[in-house]
């Protein structure tokens, strides 16, 4: 899982539904999109959004209600007084960049100061017209580095949120004020995912496997991204791939089947048929299937190879749903028939030696039947099943240009594979 190929992996348009800035580094989820849209919430002068499909509301507004007793109709025509989730807005002074000091104020603690206590708590109207009332620079942003918020004043380097947060940790000599900037988590709205302080690699993955899933038609909240990646912060993961064990490592339920996800379509980017014919376990997925096909039952290194060959040409003749069903049949006769090594048989002299001598020759030598007569686990009838798709001789319906078996005659090519590659 490389970080410069998994960039270079992501789509522009994508990244653009987002609004992803590379310097901002926060995933702001669309209003209107089938899979991850999050409509706006219908109270009026409520900016949160709609994050369960389900509800009619956002879920301070939901919290509102049942407090209000109201019905539901009549309460969509109130509007709300309390602004929640809205992250920063710039002071209503003109000029002026810091940010306000409340949703309600419309002011920064600056400008709202001067207005309750030097100009003798004017008007807004009046305030914003008055000849002292001036433009401030910024202060600069927030230290914190998983926050995009501004500060709010000089006597701390936060924004207002993160001071606040500061203030509650008790005075301890053990409190690492500069791994607590590292590690804490963002303040965002209800759309947003911050990603700032992770490494490039980690975003780039993060980015990655939100497309992928997306395009599975799988939903996807940020209530739910934001303490998974909040906890990757916290630990200093530079990739996916360090997370070997999330189960162990403490994290939930939901985020185990997420990191597993994304793990799983990271592993699959600039996958080809040509890279995973060669592997002993072969993920499906890359053949246009589903569920994975393993060859490791086959313990005989050229027969294995051979029938890795045999099963590569054979899927694209299938285009049913069964076509997997199918290999692993034959991978599981052909494991059943040769599952153990045995010493070689050789050619008796003179060419004969009763039916089926020197058949099977090297590596090919087979164990024996299946069904072990006497045994009552496994009747003759049933051992003899799975050997059948992968028998050397043809069945007797077959016709003229067909074996029985393998499709197109194969059983013999296949023993014809893996002889070459044993010698």
């Amino acid at each position: 899982m490389h970080g410069k190929r998994t960039g270079e992996a992501l789509d522009p348009g994508f990244l653009a539904l987002l609004d992803w800035d590379w310097e901002r580094r926060v995933i702001t989820f669309p209003r209107m999109h089938p899979v991850i849209g999050l409509p706006d919430c219908p109270v009026p002068n409520c900016p949160s959004a709609i994050t369960i499909a389900t509800r009619p509301m956002c879920w301070g507004c939901m919290g509102r209600r049942r407090k209000s007793g109201m019905p539901l109709a009549e309460f969509l025509l109130v509007p709300t007084s309390i602004s929640t989730g809205i992250g920063q807005q710039p002071c209503a002074v003109d000029r002026c960049e810091r940010p306000r000091d409340t949703a309600a104020a419309r002011l920064c603690a600056t400008h709202r100061l001067q207005r309750t206590q030097a100009l003798g708590g004017l008007g807004m109207e009046e305030f914003l017209a008055h000849p002292k009332v001036v433009g401030l620079a910024g202060l600069g942003p927030c230290l914190v580095t998983a926050c995009y918020l501004d500060r709010v004043g000089s006597k701390y380097p936060y924004c207002k949120a993160h001071t606040q947060r500061l203030r509650t940790f008790p005075e301890e000599p053990d409190f690492d004020e500069e791994r607590w900037r590292l590690t804490d988590k963002a303040i965002c709205s209800t759309r947003e995912v911050s990603l700032r302080g992770v490494p490039d690699r980690l975003a780039a993955e993060a980015l990655y496997a939100l497309s992928s899933r997306v395009d599975n038609g799988y939903k996807l909240r940020p209530e739910c991204l934001r303490p998974l990646y909040d906890r990757l912060r916290a630990q200093q993961v530079t990739g996916l791939e360090e997370v070997t064990e999330p189960e162990a490592a403490g994290y939930s339920r939901e985020q185990v089947t997420m990191i597993r996800a994304a793990q799983l379509a990271l592993s699959r980017l600039n996958t080809t048929p040509e890279t995973e014919r060669v592997k002993d376990v072969w993920d499906m997925s890359v053949f246009g299937h589903t569920g994975v096909l393993p060859f490791t039952s086959i313990t005989q290194t050229p027969l294995r190879e051979a029938m890795k060959i045999w099963v590569y040409d054979d899927l694209p003749r299938r285009r049913n749903k069964n076509a997997v069903h199918h290999a692993r049949a034959v991978v599981a006769a052909l494991a059943t028939l040769f599952g153990e090594p045995a010493p070689p048989t050789p050619r008796p002299r003179g060419g004969s030696g009763g039916v089926g001598a020197g058949r099977h020759r090297g590596v090919l030598q087979p164990h024996g039947p299946p069904h072990r007569d006497g045994e009552a686990e496994c009747s003759p009838a049933a051992g003899l099943h799975p050997i059948r798709p992968a028998g050397p001789a043809p069945l007797p319906h077959a016709g003229p240009g067909r074996s029985g078996g393998c499709a197109g005659g194969d059983a013999g090519r296949l023993r014809d594979l893996a002889r070459g590659h044993a010698r």
